[in-house]
């Protein structure tokens, strides 16, 4: 029906994921060993928090670490270690 070409429908509600909780945050961990062990038990940890992992993980920039606090205030974690 050409009358109805046009019809826009509602966007479908699309429900907002659940928040990312980590088991572990491993902070300057380098390789990664301990958040590499704690991922084969099955537990869920974060990205390392490690410069040499990638540039958006400078702990000397300021978001970075806006970044680790907000985890913290908004208790996104289990367990952390520095």
């Amino acid at each position: 029906d050409f009358d109805n070409i046009f019809e826009v429908e509602p966007p479908a509600s699309v429900e907002r994921p659940l928040a990312q909780k980590y088991d572990f945050i491993e902070v300057c961990g380098g390789n990664g060993v301990i958040s590499a062990a704690l991922a084969e038990l099955g537990y869920v940890v974060d990205p390392i928090i490690d410069i040499n992992c990638s540039h958006h993980y400078d702990m000397t920039k300021l978001r970075t670490l806006e970044w680790l606090i907000f985890l913290i205030k908004e208790d996104r974690y289990d367990l952390a270690t520095g």
